[in-house]
């Protein structure tokens, strides 16, 4: 029925909760910058980050950008040590992504599904929005990237879901018919919306990480308990 599978990330593979809000966390920042030779304190170093990120990294007339936080964080290192160095930055956004995360895990199911899709000879994309410094480690982590026939991460192309040009940046670079594709996620704007734009059925997963009740009128199927297994099951039915 489908000859590609097109998953989101966060909320429908893999369950997180990260907190960047803290004011223990910017102190924790600010200590981190200082070992780099980059001395902020906690409230300006907050104010950096918010006053620069939303410069980097996106593309241009986008109605929904993505930023670059390696880039951010090489131009806050910038500000108080001329000469750091992009290896640093990106140094920086691992530890920041590690401090900030609290729970990262697989929901159950994920791996099993992902396998059977793969062994009835379909492929698998993933299609987040994400920042390359934090999820590459992370799907590394919990050993995911191996599934996938490619990954597509929004801070890379600069634009995130639901714009339609991140969507056909991965169907024009794999050759995909959106008639054969099914997207799997647990927004209903970014990957119900994004998705059914350019022609593509799709699975809505109302995970514990959704925002709102209301699930979406145009998905083609819906799991709205929370399961994973009941979106493998409804995979399954299509690799019949």
């Amino acid at each position: 029925m489908y000859k590609n599978f097109i998953f989101d990330l966060y909320g429908t593979l893999v369950d997180i909760h990260t907190n960047e809000y803290s004011n223990v966390f910017w102190k924790k920042i600010a200590s981190l910058f200082h070992c780099y030779g980059a001395a902020y304190a906690p409230a300006e170093i907050k104010n950096a980050y918010d006053e620069i990120l939303p410069q980097t990294g996106t593309v241009a007339d986008c109605d929904y950008p993505e930023y670059d936080v390696v880039e951010t964080f090489y131009r806050m290192l910038q500000h108080k040590k001329p000469d750091a160095t992009v290896e640093e930055a990106r140094s920086i956004a691992y530890a920041f992504r590690t401090i900030s995360r609290h729970r990262l895990k697989l929901y159950k199911g994920v791996t099993d599904c992902l396998s059977d899709i793969k062994a009835h000879g379909k492929s698998v994309f993933l299609l987040s929005n994400a920042q390359e410094s934090f999820t590459g480690p992370e799907l590394s982590i919990l050993g995911l990237t191996g599934y996938f026939d490619k990954i597509y991460l929004s801070s890379c192309y600069g634009v995130k879901k639901p714009d339609k040009r991140y969507y056909q940046t991965l169907i024009t670079n794999e050759h995909l018919d959106p008639k054969e594709c099914l997207m799997v996620g647990n927004d209903p704007s970014a990957d119900v919306g994004g998705a059914s734009s350019i022609g593509m059925d799709t699975l809505y997963f109302h995970s514990n990480l959704s925002e709102g009740l209301t699930p979406p009128d145009n998905a083609t199927y819906s799991v709205l308990d929370g399961d994973f297994m009941n979106v493998y099951s409804i995979i399954k039915k299509c690799l019949e």
